[in-house]
This record gives structure tokens, C-alpha cells and sequence, in this order.
């Protein structure tokens, strides 16, 4: 088996280097010869957890490095190339909360200079001398994370132009924000609770053509100036101050601002669903709302919080995963109402219930994955006992280590089992057939596929062909166009994390170092952007728009939202948040487009100020198709009916602003 091999330094004559043993990290030497090649320390016998070693420098012939570990955190260590010289020089933030070492530079004399935090002043400047009493803060230089806007629950707004987030700041507190990805067009929606108060918008997610959230609201009702109380409201907003709207709903207020919290939130095509946790009964409850409060009820109290889970909704019908007594943990499914929300079929016959999950929606019906004596197998439902049936040929479904079903060109993908002759590998359904898209581990081995994500016409994934370890591969489903992209990693494996993709670019990070694809050897490459100088901590990554959104830690300014624009030369990076400098959003219009997906015919829907519409559709590459100018009205036909199949951008000019949809022809 093959080892990743990482952190690789000089020290003196001494190579050190990490390898990444399948389990953790593990430091070694090496003189040059096989004899002088050797593992140095092992600080993780058990293998119990992952240890990392991070920024290697050779401090004047000692080893110094940030090294992770459960008892100390990330803290400052050196090594003289013995195990018992291989120690914490100093723990600078006690416990596990971690002084996060980084940029370590040796400036001779025996001193290196690093960045750390201790939790009291933030990150500064340190120097040490390899002793703890020689390891010291230089001076406060008041590069704290205090002031981070700390950006958190990044959605796309409902036509997928901006992106909706939360985040503080001095001014406001912490409101819901939107960006369009720069800083000009980054601000609070709504000052919904007064000054710098703090609403602590929650649990977003788009209904219809708004964004509905949860936010603490001034409680009107308590007069005492002294005593500010708040009261948990469902909202919604369209992205501008005037399109925000506060709801009254008595008795969805009394559930909430009573013991239960937010757990999920789902949405057909004519009501909004809630699962709530109920501290109290230690329960979940299902609700459902309309808007209005007369439409507004829980629909099924009597859900074990063990044996409960999220919303998948597949047109009007809401699915679900509940607990009877009699039948165990079921696929259940609800029209809104309360005699309609039943369970859809018992699986498994008999109390111990099956175990469901990955519940996915696809032309208009739900699959997933159900254990029936073994699997997991792959399913369908239509909402009917009838309708729910195991699907032919039986493919067992592998959907975790970051896999799932996901969609791309028309098909579902997943990871799957059909027989040992060909163990596990890259499987679509296309609608009628389940097909093995290629044995990419030639013979009974599996490729080992992981992280799945879909595109416009292609999916990636990391996989084993036995050839080049597990490296990054694409498919459009077809054998023919499912091929390695590139063999990162030299030699052994390519470990990634956040894997994205807008449209059909690719994006993912390498020990928090961002990487593109756009399905070539040659385009899959270390993202090098001025915007991402002395960033770390990348997360969060959300796709809107032709933007790539996702948070970042820089010292001056702490934890930020930063956007990317995807553009045929790469990826241009700017950050779009500053907790020092939140302003108030001035949104003048949105767009959205209708039906999308579409088989024949679309729309564009504008609302807000319209000045001199100007309606263009071209293809991907850029090709102008169709336009339409000075347009007065807020509902505009496109051409759709005469396009063939494929992925179409849509630019709605509207005076100075503009906007561009992705609109997918099926």
C-alpha cells in the first residue's frame, strides 16, 4: 500500500518528512541511505485519531513545526532528529483550543518568528528561541480575530444571483447579509432587530421565489425598557429591505420560543415544512406552514428523536424517515395534511425497522438507499407502498466517505456493488436502467470511489484504478467519457476536502490549499490568486451564480466571506466581507427564471425597479443566441422551445445593475 509523503525538509543534511500511514500522520528521517531512513516518532501509536504535522523550517539545524494533537492542540514543536529531542517547545493556548502556529520563518541567530493566538490578545507576532522561555509574543499588534465578521450559513438566494449570509459586525450585530461578490455590492438586508442588537438569522432556505429564515424579533409586548426580550419569528426576504417581510404565527412561535429548536426545514411546491426538536418530550415535530396562521399546525408530534431525520421534498409530497411502534424506523411521506402523512411502506417487515438514508430526488421521484438483510440497496418510491420498489438489477449503494447521489447530464451517480467480479465502481441511473459506468479497478477490486459531486454534464470523484492511487476522475456516463483528470499525487494518494463545483469547474482544498479542475490534466491546478495571500482556514464553500463563496482566516482581519468569479481564465478572488466596513443593502431588482429546468418554454420574472430591460441568452461559451431591449414589462418569454439540450446563460440588464442566470435546457 502507498504512503502519502509530506512536509518534506532539509535540516542540516537530515531529511525530514510526514507520512500519512491510512490512519494519521507519522514523522520520519532519512540521511539518504536505506539504513538512515527511519520513522523518528510515532505520537499516535494507538491510531485512534489524525495527528498532523504542518509548517516544517529549519531553524539553524533544528527541526521547528506546528504539530496537532488531542492533549496540547496546535501548538509550537521542534525536533533534533531523536525521538526524545522531538518535543512541545511551548504550549501557548492551554488545552485543546490551540495556539494555531503558522507561517513559521527562521531570522537566524537561532530565533523564529510565527504567527499564534493565545485567546486572550488574538493572533499576533511570536518569536522563539526553541526553549519555552525564550518563546514569547514580539508585541500586541492588534492582529486579532475580534474583529471577524464571521460569516456562517451561506445560501444562494432563490434564482441563484446572490448569496445570502449571516454575519456581525459593531453596527448592525449580527444580521443576515447578501452579496453579489464584491464588497460594493456586500451589506445587511435588514436591520431586523434595531441598532447593534443581534437577530442571529437561522436555518435559511428558499421557498418559492424568497428566502425564509428564522430570527430573533424585539418582543413588543414587554414595555419595561430595562428588560429587551426577543421572540423567535419566522421570516422571509426577496434581498431587499423592502421585500423582508416578519410573520405572526401565535402558534409556531409558541412551539419554537417554547423548549423546541430548529432541527430541518424542507420545502415543496406549496408549503413550507419544519421538524422541531422538542426538548421537553425529547421528540420530534413535524409542521407545515402556508404563511398564515390558520395554515400553520404541526402535523405529527410523535416522531423518537433517535429514529428521526431531515426533509426531502419531491414535488408536492414532503418524504421523511419516522418510527412506528409496530413497524420500526420507516420512509414516510406527507401532502400537509394530517390524515395524508403517513408511512409509505414497511420495508423491513417487523418492528426492527430499516435503515434509511441518502434520500434523493430525482425526475420526479425519491430514491435512497434500504438495508433489507443486508446492503445497503438501492430504492425508488413514488409516495405509494406499490410505488416503492428495490431496484433491478440489486446494486448495492456505498453512499458514505463523502459519497452520495448526485446528479450530472441528466443522470444520477453513485458509488456501487453489483457483483464481487468487478467489486465496488462508478454506477448512473439514467431513469429506466442502472448501469456499471466503468470498472476503473480492473477485475474483483474496487476502485474505492469517494466524494462524489455533480456538475452541469459531468461528475468527479476521487478513485483507485490500482495505477495511479486515488486521484481525481470525471464522467459524463458514458465509459468513453469517464477518465483520470490528473495524478496529483505523485506518489501515493490525493486526500481532498471541500469538493464544489460551479457549472463544470471543479474546486477543492489540500490541506487548506485551494485547487481547480476544469476536467483536463493541464486545468487542475493550485488556485495562485493575490486574494488568497496569508489566507487559511478555507470552508464553508457555496456555489451561486458564476461564483465560487466560502469563509477564510487572514490575521489583520480574522474570519471573512470571500467570493471567487469563475471565468474562463481561472478563478479571481476578492473579499467580500470586512466586519469593519458593513454597510446596508441597496438592491433595486431581482430576476428569476421559470420553469428551471425546462422542456419547452421559459420565462424571466423581474420584480423591483426595472430601467430599460435588456433580456440575453447565449450559450456557454459565451455565443449570443437571442437578446431583447428596452422591455417594460416584468414577464419576458425566452426562446427556449428551439433550443436543444444543453446549459444556457441568461443576462437580465437592468440600467447600471445586471444579473446572470444559469438556465438548463433538459
Amino acid at each position: 500500500m502507498s504512503s502519502n509523503l509530506y512536509n518534506v525538509t532539509n535540516v542540516k543534511g537530515t531529511l525530514f518528512f510526514t507520512v500519512f500511514n491510512g490512519i494519521d500522520q507519522v514523522l520520519w528521517k532519512s540521511d539518504g541511505t536505506a539504513a538512515g531512513t527511519m520513522q523518528l516518532k510515532d505520537m499516535n501509536p494507538g491510531g485512534r485519531n489524525v495527528y498532523w504535522y504542518k509548517e516544517f523550517e529549519n531553524a539553524g539545524g533544528t527541526l521547528i513545526f506546528s504539530f496537532y494533537d488531542d492533549i496540547h492542540g496546535s501548538e509550537i514543536w521542534k525536533s533534533d532528529g531523536t525521538e526524545a529531542g522531538t518535543v512541545i517547545i511551548k504550549e501557548i493556548t492551554a488545552g485543546v483550543y490551540s495556539a494555531q502556529p503558522s507561517n513559521i520563518t527562521y531570522i537566524g541567530n537561532g530565533v523564529s518568528l510565527f504567527l499564534a493566538t493565545d485567546e486572550k490578545k488574538g493572533f499576533e507576532l511570536w518569536k522563539t528561541d526553541g526553549t519555552e522561555s525564550g518563546t514569547n509574543r514580539v508585541k500586541d499588534i492588534k492582529l486579532t480575530s475580534s474583529y471577524s465578521s464571521d460569516p456562517f450559513m451561506l445560501t444562494a438566494n432563490s434564482d441563484k444571483t446572490k448569496l445570502l449570509f449571516g454575519a456581525s459586525d459593531t453596527k448592525y450585530g449580527n444580521e443576515l447579509r447578501i452579496t453579489d461578490g464584491t464588497e460594493a455590492g456586500t451589506g445587511v438586508v435588514k436591520d431586523l432587530f434595531k441598532g447593534m442588537f443581534s437577530s442571529y438569522p437561522s436555518n435559511a432556505i428558499n421557498f418559492k421565489e424568497d428566502t425564509y429564515f428564522f430570527a430573533d424579533i424585539l418582543d413588543t409586548t414587554v414595555h419595561n425598557t430595562s428588560d429587551v426580550r426577543t421572540i423567535r419569528k419566522l421570516c422571509k426576504t426577496n434581498g431587499t429591505p423592502g421585500g423582508t417581510k416578519i410573520f405572526s404565527l401565535p402558534s409556531l412561535e409558541a412551539a419554537l420560543n417554547g423548549s423546541a429548536n430548529v432541527y430541518a426545514m424542507g420545502a415543496t411546491s406549496d408549503l413550507l415544512y419544519m421538524i422541531f426538536l422538542n426538548y421537553s418530550a425529547y421528540q420530534f415535530e413535524l409542521w407545515r406552514t402556508d404563511g398564515t396562521d390558520s395554515g400553520t399546525y404541526a402535523i405529527k408530534t410523535d416522531m423518537p428523536y433517535y429514529y428521526g431525520s431531515g426533509l426531502k421534498a419531491v414535488g408536492n409530497k414532503m418524504f421523511f424517515i419516522s418510527y412506528d411502534l409496530n413497524y420500526g424506523s420507516e420512509l414516510f411521506v406527507t401532502d400537509g395534511s394530517i390524515a395524508g402523512t403517513t408511512m409509505v411502506k414497511d420495508i423491513n417487515p417487523g418492528f426492527n425497522g430499516t435503515n434509511l438514508s441518502n434520500l434523493t430526488s430525482y425526475n420526479g421521484k425519491l430514491y435512497f438507499t434500504a438495508d433489507v438483510g443486508y446492503g445497503p440497496f438501492f430504492w425508488s418510491s413514488d409516495g405509494t407502498d406499490k410505488g416503492t420498489t428495490q431496484m433491478k438489477p440489486a446494486i448495492i449503494a456505498y453512499t458514505y466517505y463523502n459519497n452520495s447521489f448526485v446528479q450530472a447530464n441528466g443522470r444520477l451517480f453513485f458509488s456501487g456493488l453489483k457483483n464481487v467480479g468487478t467489486g465496488t465502481e462508478l454506477y448512473s441511473f439514467d431513469g429506466i436502467n442502472t448501469t456499471l459506468v466503468k470498472d476503473l479497478f480492473k477485475g474483483a477490486g474496487s476502485s474505492g470511489i469517494i466524494d462524489i459531486v455533480g456538475g452541469d454534464t459531468v461528475c468527479y470523484f476521487f478513485a483507485n484504478d490500482g495505477k495511479h492511487g486515488q486521484e481525481l476522475w470525471k464522467s459524463n456516463g458514458t465509459k468513453e467519457g469517464t477518465r483520470l483528470v490528473k495524478d496529483i499525487t505523485d506518489f501515493g494518494d490525493t486526500y481532498a476536502a471541500n469538493l464544489i463545483t460551479v457549472h463544470n469547474e471543479l474546486f477543492f482544498t489540500i490541506y487548506d490549499v485551494l485547487w481547480q479542475s476544469d476536467g483536463t490534466k493541464n486545468g487542475t491546478y493550485q488556485v495562485n490568486d493575490a486574494g488568497l495571500s496569508g489566507v487559511s482556514g478555507l470552508g464553508n464553500f457555496t456555489a451561486f451564480d458564476n461564483k465560487l463563496a466560502f469563509t477564510a482566516f487572514e490575521p489583520s482581519t480574522g474570519q471573512e466571506l470571500y467570493v471567487g468569479e469563475v471565468t474562463g481564465a481561472g478563478l479571481t478572488i476578492a473579499k467580500a466581507t470586512d466586519a469593519a466596513d458593513m454597510k446596508t443593502n441597496t438592491t433595486t431588482f431581482s430576476a428569476k427564471l421559470y420553469p428551471n429546468p425546462v422542456h419547452s418554454k421559459a420565462s424571466v420574472e423581474i420584480s423591483g425597479k426595472m430601467k430599460n430591460l435588456t433580456i440575453i441568452l447565449s450559450d456557454m461559451s459565451g455565443k449570443l443566441l437571442w437578446q431583447s431591449s428596452r422591455i417594460n414589462q416584468s414577464r419576458i418569454d425566452l426562446p427556449t422551445e428551439r433550443l436543444s439540450s444543453g446549459v444556457y446563460v441568461v443576462t437580465i440588464k437592468n440600467g447600471d445593475e445586471s444579473k446572470t442566470l444559469k438556465l438548463v435546457k433538459e
